[in-house]
């Protein structure tokens, strides 16, 4: 049987609900992992859409090709953020 770490006291026992084995901290990662996949989507889609206005603008300072990489930039400040929570967790006391 697997549990968690969830506890409950009930007539004089100790009961543990039923559940996952892993930890708060590999939930987290788990969690980590799934956002910087849907960043790296984000980012691919993001770039997609900056490489279709260069092409219709065929200018680098168009206005919406700005916009569209400032977005993109956004996005991967974002990404490289939540990297680095995957690399260097949260030390608890």
């Amino acid at each position: 049987m697997l549990y968690s770490h969830s506890a409950v006291a009930s007539r004089g026992f100790l009961l543990r609900e039923r559940g996952s084995r892993h930890s708060h901290t590999s939930q987290q990662a788990a969690s980590t992992s799934l956002s910087l996949s849907f960043l790296e989507e984000e980012i691919h889609r993001l770039r997609l859409r900056m490489e279709v206005l260069f092409e219709q603008e065929q200018s680098l300072t168009s206005p919406h090709v700005v916009e569209a990489s400032n977005e993109l930039d956004i996005k991967i400040n974002e990404y490289i953020k939540c990297n680095e929570r995957i690399r260097k967790p949260e030390h608890r006391a």
